[in-house]
């Protein structure tokens, strides 16, 4: 009862942070402008496309995220229209919820004491806190993964098809939040399997519910995708490189190693989780062996099929690093007896807490984007200029700037990844006459990252902007970037 009414007080702290942080600190991505721009062009003109990217399909048809969370935006923009918290609301559900039920989870698998801890561990993780106050799939994949868990616990203990049938549901949902949430649908109908092979009366008919769980939630996306079956391909299968056999697989992988490097934090994340699962890989085992190979079907999936998004892509499996911080402090390892490596064991755990607190809330951390756009600029800055100096034709720029763009306006906006493709094919001159592009918004920051390997683009963009641009006034993101607006003049 103790723990019970801790981590009630817990939570209520934990969601009264949320909700002070999305009002003192609103910075965007343009991520979130992705799927915030497909949901306003639903609601105005009908089309479930991007219409900030007028280039393979995308504004047609939108399948580089599948659609859960843009149809989850879909009634709050029209009840609210387009504010911070209607951006951030469900990802803050997401994120609370991803708590309460690992809370609830581990409490059937272990004990409270391990429940409340683990919870506590999950909600100051510095990238579980980062990827809950903001629109991305990722979070939406971590809640429906421990939703998804939270139920086959029990089906297995209460023997009940309705809970294989959710299970089913919520990991359905997981795919459509995500494509890598097939990872979480392979591990389950795994273990399923395994049943099956380990002779246990129902173990057939369990694997059927869950399938039919999937299949009734999966049938209305895959319809959708053979309706559109040819912008489809242009987006997905272009993505699908990595899938051309193993030696293609490693050598992605082994290519991607020093952007590993680069996130000391994340490989610290993973060797700690590790740590945990061989300390107590006999209480996993008997527990709960369906998290031990979800977890390594994720990060080995995603390490191969999905390289350069490993370290943004790893929310999912933070809460079986959190379950394992709270097994190593509250519970005895299965294979230390000494006393010292006990402590030790305990010690790691608190180290790793109070480095996840320093680092999480450090100011420069509390924004949801370290390179975003604050919501003053966005809002204020961006659309003063905008109205004092834009008479007509294409605002090009990061699609970010997109949110709180005037409705009127938005028509008029695309994303500068479809200008760095005109740029691509065609002289500046050419390209923004033909566009008619008078507002155009040069953001250092995904530019640079671009033309490492069409360098030709930039230097052309930068030399028409010294004759054709005119400097209107210059804008701060978080940290050190700066965006700079040019009206152009022919």
């Amino acid at each position: 009862m103790k723990f019970n009414k801790i981590f009630i007080f817990f939570l209520v702290i934990t969601i009264a942070l949320y909700f002070f942080n999305i009002t003192k600190y609103p910075t965007f991505w343009m991520d979130e402008a992705w799927d915030i721009s497909v949901a306003w062009s639903y609601l105005k003109k009908g089309v479930f496309g991007n219409p900030t990217y007028p280039l393979d399909g995308l504004d047609k048809a939108f399948f580089l995220h599948p659609p859960l969370p843009i149809l989850s935006e879909i009634p709050l923009i029209k009840l609210f229209g387009i504010t911070p918290l209607t951006i951030r609301f469900w990802a803050i559900f997401c994120g609370l919820g991803s708590i309460l039920f690992l809370y609830l989870l581990v409490k059937r698998l272990f004990k409270e004491k391990v429940a409340f801890w683990s919870s506590v561990f999950l909600a100051v993780n510095p990238l579980f806190f980062l990827m809950s106050r903001q629109l991305r799939p990722e979070i939406y994949v971590t809640f429906f993964t421990i939703l998804s868990f939270y139920f086959l616990s029990l089906a297995k203990e209460k023997k009940n098809n309705l809970f294989y049938f959710l299970t089913g549901i919520t990991s359905a949902l997981s795919f459509l939040s995500h494509y890598y949430g097939a990872f979480l649908i392979g591990a389950i109908f795994l273990v399923l399997v395994i049943d099956i092979f380990r002779k246990r009366a129902v173990s057939l008919r369990n694997l059927l519910i869950f399938l039919i769980g999937i299949i009734l939630i999966l049938i209305p996306f895959f319809i959708w995708i053979l309706r559109n079956f040819e912008i489809f391909k242009i987006q997905f299968f272009g993505n699908l490189s990595n899938l051309t056999g193993i030696h293609k697989l490693i050598n992605n992988f082994l290519k991607e190693k020093e952007r590993y490097l680069k996130f000391r934090p994340a490989i610290g994340m993973v060797g700690f989780m590790l740590l945990g699962l061989i300390l107590f890989l006999r209480k996993i085992l008997t527990n709960t062996p369906e998290l031990l190979l979800f977890c390594f079907i994720f990060l080995f999936g995603i390490a191969f099929f999905m390289p350069n998004k490993t370290v943004i892509y790893l929310t999912p499996v933070v809460p079986i690093v959190s379950i394992m911080a709270g097994l190593m402090i509250s519970e005895k390892p299965d294979i230390l007896e000494d006393k010292k490596l006990l402590l030790a064991v305990k010690l790691i755990a608190i180290g790793f807490l109070l480095a996840s607190l320093f680092y999480t809330f450090q100011p420069k951390n509390m924004s949801a984007y370290f390179k975003g756009i604050p919501y003053n600029v966005l809002n204020k800055d961006f659309n003063e200029i905008i109205e004092k100096h834009y008479q007509n034709g294409k605002i090009i720029g990061d699609p970010t700037y997109f949110l709180f763009l005037p409705d009127n306006l938005k028509e008029n906006f695309n994303c500068e990844h479809v200008l760095f493709n005109w740029l691509k094919e065609r002289d500046p001159d050419e390209v923004f006459k033909e566009k008619e592009i008078q507002i155009f918004i040069y953001s250092p920051y995904w530019w640079n990252d671009w033309c490492r390997n069409e360098n030709n683009v930039c230097l052309s963009l930068e030399e028409f902007l010294k004759n054709k641009g005119e400097l209107l006034k210059d804008l701060k993101r978080n940290g050190e970037w700066i965006d700079y607006i040019y009206k152009i003049n022919y």
